[in-house]
């Protein structure tokens, strides 16, 4: 999907844009985690080009609306998970481009820590998304949010719950909270700091769009077995499991940043390499029980 094809697709569902899941829906949803869950801020004060400051909120805001989300308008075609991570992780890729090549040596030591917590996050994420893409034999969004039917071999089934356990562990340290908070207090959070340098505040709201869509997306596969990714049918059931689900997420990520944060990240960090090779030992099994069924 090239950008004039997401363009297109986009303006044939202008709602999605504007509306929701992208526009005024995505606005909230970002002030709505700003207040709960606020990410580690921008730090540096670097200038950039106009383009940089305007693809911060952009780029971010399209991959939501990209989002199959449940209620929103229908897209005429599927979107691509890799094109909507691309999308949503480049505020991110700015801010680091601007903190690791900062003259304050303190930004740079934020810098340098909010690309620790990614690394630490981004494996996981690869394994879950190849593990979900495994069973569900593509890329697209909604097929592979979709959960397994009763007729798929178990090692499927299973990997496909890994997968989404997976996605939604990762999103503590893609996001920077509790033990992964980059940490950075300084100048930043100075009065009228926001209002001297307008490249931090669009860094800083491009960060918060990239957090709403990372969140909906680890929640697709769990409300999926409730209808979340069908056009019709009975929204009662979704209803419920999504006004359950969604502040159940938000709650265990806001108690694991309140008592995580401070710590070191040392020991997360032993943990979510051994999630990555849970991960991959389950994405070797489902490929050989795969293997044994073609043999068979």
């Amino acid at each position: 999907m090239n950008l004039g094809e997401l363009l297109t697709l986009l303006g044939l569902a202008w709602s999605r844009l504007l509306i929701y899941p992208g526009g005024l829906a995505a606005g909230l949803a970002a002030g709505l985690l700003a207040a709960l869950l606020p990410t580690t801020p921008y730090a540096g004060h670097a200038a950039g080009p106009p383009a940089w400051r305007l693809a911060a909120i952009v780029l971010p805001w399209l991959g939501l609306a990209l989002l199959p989300l449940p209620f929103a308008a229908p897209l005429g075609r599927p979107a691509d998970i890799l094109v909507v991570l691309a999308l949503l992780e480049s505020p991110l890729l700015l801010a680091l481009r601007h903190e690791l090549c900062a003259g304050d040596t303190a930004v740079r030591a934020a810098g340098r820590r909010r690309l620790a917590a990614l690394l630490n996050g981004l494996p996981t994420l690869i394994l879950a998304v190849l593990a979900l893409a495994q069973v569900a034999g593509t890329f697209d969004i909604a097929p592979l949010a979709s959960a397994p039917t009763a007729d798929q071999p178990i090692s499927l089934r299973v990997l496909h719950w890994l997968g989404a356990l997976g996605f939604t562990l990762a999103l503590a340290p893609l996001l920077g909270y509790g033990a992964f908070t980059a940490g950075y207090t300084a100048e930043r959070r100075a009065p009228g700091a926001r209002l001297v340098d307008r490249v931090a505040s669009w860094l800083d709201d491009g960060l918060r769009l990239r957090a709403a869509g990372l969140i909906a997306l680890a929640m697709l596969p769990w409300l999926a077995p409730f209808g979340a990714l069908q056009a019709q049918g009975p929204r009662g059931p979704l209803l419920i499991a999504a006004s359950l689900a969604v502040p159940a997420l938000l709650a265990l990520l806001w108690a694991y940043h309140r008592l995580a944060i401070g710590r070191s990240p040392r020991r997360w960090a032993w943990a979510y390499l051994g999630l990555d090779g849970l991960l991959l030992a389950g994405l070797l099994w489902a490929a050989y029980a795969a293997l044994l069924r073609q043999l068979a």
